[in-house]
């Protein structure tokens, strides 16, 4: 019997993980090919990534009912980010970055909310703790990749911008993150799982879309 629950649970979390982790890769594949062909505000892409991922990793949270929800979509939307490496043109750690990126946001969500929420009896009281701090935990984790990259020549793209640049990715950015994860978790919806749980047939066609909105983006 128990055998079969862990089996239940770990099919749970697979599936849970899938569909929010090609959610979040549709989102992201349709909001940065808008951000990167319209002329926005410089950073665009940096300020509105986090709040998306966040909300995908949480609600896999709340789904699966385990950290290891977090874990698992953000290495699905981080595969799927990885397709960009069939672009022609585009240089290798453009793609592998952003795939990076997204699990230090995962470490940093999980390691904030481990730290700040634990159980939900306390989320309401610290959810604020638990956003200031994920997402300044994810930018300042981001910044000493990006030095550790350049100390070893890798990609200095990131430090040459300057430490006003830098400051303004910490502190602005955070600011923003706040904002808008401030906005949605106040909703019904965000503070609600599937309570039925995800189907794999669910899961499998979000994945397939996914995979086929990336390919269209790549021939594009």
């Amino acid at each position: 019997m128990k055998d079969m629950t862990r089996i239940n649970d770990s099919k749970k979390v697979i599936t849970t993980a899938i569909y929010f982790g090609a959610c979040w890769g549709i989102v992201e594949a349709v909001l940065g090919f808008i951000i990167h062909s319209i002329p926005m505000i410089p950073g665009m892409a940096g300020f509105i990534m986090f709040p998306i991922g966040f909300y995908f990793m949480n609600r896999a949270l709340k789904t699966s009912g385990t950290l290891w929800g977090i874990s698992g979509t953000a290495v699905v939307a981080s595969g799927i980010k990885l397709l960009d490496l069939f672009l022609p043109g585009l240089p290798a750690i453009y793609t592998i970055n952003p795939a990076i990126c997204i699990l230090i946001e995962s470490v940093a969500v999980i390691g904030t909310y481990y730290i700040f929420v634990r159980d939900t009896e306390k989320e309401r009281h610290v959810g604020f703790a638990y956003i200031v701090s994920s997402s300044a935990a994810w930018r300042m984790t981001f910044i000493l990749y990006s030095i550790i990259l350049g100390i070893l020549s890798i990609s200095t793209e990131f430090i040459r911008q300057g430490s006003a640049h830098i400051v303004q990715f910490l502190l602005l950015g955070t600011l923003i993150d706040v904002v808008l994860i401030t906005m949605y978790t106040r909703t019904r919806y965000f503070n609600s799982g599937l309570s039925k749980g995800i189907r794999p047939l669910h899961a499998s066609i979000v994945l397939i879309a996914a995979i086929t909105i990336k390919y269209f983006f790549i021939i594009l």
